[in-house]
């Protein structure tokens, strides 16, 4: 990635971002385009910050130049923002009574697993937060494969390690 593309790609996403913040502001539907726009906003500042990573441009946060500067802060903005958000609607979910069910196929299972349809983007809270009978027993599944024990207690796993394996299990696996 040369000097004049990272500028180029570092302005585009600026830009998108003031206007993805403009659009939500003023949005009555804010949670569709939170989950629309935001996710693929917040995908395509990941990619864009790896790449110029990958290729050594970015390689300090010291004497950066203006375009990088700009970029850092608005990425960092954007992924502050985008990290509240995300709690904020997982928050919701969890508080709605009526929430509903998918069911995935996953090898090692007799039957589909009964999962919880949850937001497309979610970090999990704690251990406590609602998980299906299915899902508890995935994880464990999971767990007892990776640290090859049968005795695994959730409780003393990770809160982040329990988000990617559930997001694992509701996004990589087939729908009943």
């Amino acid at each position: 990635m040369k000097n004049n593309e990272f500028s180029n790609q570092a302005n585009t996403l600026i830009k998108r971002y003031y206007s993805f913040i403009k659009k939500y502001l003023k949005s009555k539907n804010k949670k569709e385009i939170f989950y629309s726009e935001g996710n693929k906003l917040f995908a395509d500042f990941h990619y864009f910050y790896i790449e110029a990573k990958a290729n050594l441009y970015l390689l300090s946060f010291y004497n950066l130049s203006n375009i990088e500067e700009n970029y850092l802060h608005t990425q960092n903005k954007f992924f502050n923002f985008y990290k509240k958000e995300e709690k904020k609607y997982y928050n919701d979910w969890i508080k709605n009574e009526k929430k509903e069910y998918i069911y995935k196929i996953v090898d090692g299972f007799k039957e589909p697993l009964k999962c919880y349809k949850r937001p497309l983007s979610f970090t999990l809270n704690s251990v406590n937060d609602p998980l299906t009978d299915d899902e508890i027993s995935y994880l464990k599944y999971s767990f007892n494969k990776i640290y090859k024990s049968d005795n695994i207690n959730l409780n003393k796993i990770r809160t982040i390690e329990l988000t990617v394996t559930l997001n694992s299990l509701l996004w990589n696996h087939k729908d009943a």
